[in-house]
């Protein structure tokens, strides 16, 4: 089995990466016309929404795997979009509530086996590592247990763009474009971060196909392995103890 300890990269080593994975993106971006770039991103955005609708039918296999990968491939493309201007709105394509409502407790159900051992394993490393503050883990805690509404709230503002390009005129498919990338400055950019770090988590910390390493930044100084999350029992009014409200949706 490979060794818990990681190689601390310097920001030299990083900057390079970052310039070089940039220098890709663009190489790779200049040689598609406008069109296929938005064609590809439709694509990969009807992708994330069929996967979410698969979850009413049960949990397909590696799931997380495959929500890294969309929504990996998400971020990269919408960078290379721009907000063009539509002479209509198109708002009778946007979502309603309760599509919403129903999509979230679709997301909760399937993967409330897996944010909640999460929830718990953050809040594991709070009482193996009583030096550092405890705000990180129970932020952490709570990101995980919002996975529902980050993957929800993509999926709203994705399916709305989906219905405008699929109407098929030129002003339809403007509109779809300027939907997504404004959306993505405002909304659900954000929610897709946040929803990529808590499946990463889930994916490499919890379930690695090694054995669960542990974390990186938190107790890779440590010798003493963190705690499975099944350590911590957490009950509402635990003395001691934070509590973190369940989400309605669970």
């Amino acid at each position: 089995m490979p060794s818990d300890e990681s190689s601390p990269i310097n920001e030299r080593q990083e900057e390079q990466a970052r310039r070089l994975l940039d220098d890709v993106i663009r190489e790779v971006s200049s040689k598609q016309p406008p069109e296929e770039r938005v064609q590809a991103f439709y694509e990969t955005a009807k992708d994330f929404c069929t996967l979410i609708d698969w979850l009413a039918e049960g949990k397909p296999p590696d799931l997380y795997g495959t929500l890294l990968r969309v929504l990996s491939t998400l971020f990269r493309d919408i960078l290379d979009l721009s907000r063009p201007m539509s002479e209509r709105d198109y708002e009778e394509c946007d979502p309603t509530h309760q599509l919403w409502q129903k999509v979230s407790h679709t997301i909760g159900e399937a993967t409330n086996a897996e944010t909640t051992e999460l929830e718990e394993w953050h809040l594991s490393l709070e009482k193996d590592d009583p030096e550092n503050p405890d705000a990180e883990y129970i932020e952490g805690a709570a990101r995980a247990g919002m996975l529902w509404d980050n993957l929800a709230d993509i999926y709203r503002d994705l399916l709305g763009g989906i219905r405008r390009y699929e109407l098929g005129t030129e002003d339809a498919k403007l509109s779809a474009v300027w939907d997504w990338r404004d959306g993505f400055e405002s909304h659900w950019g954000d929610h897709a971060l946040r929803a990529l770090m808590t499946i990463y988590e889930i994916r490499f910390r919890l379930h690695h196909p090694q054995g669960r390493p542990a974390p990186l930044s938190r107790t890779s100084r440590n010798s003493v392995p963190p705690r499975r999350a099944c350590d911590v029992i957490l009950s509402p009014g635990s003395s001691g103890r934070r509590t973190l409200p369940r989400s309605s949706m669970r």
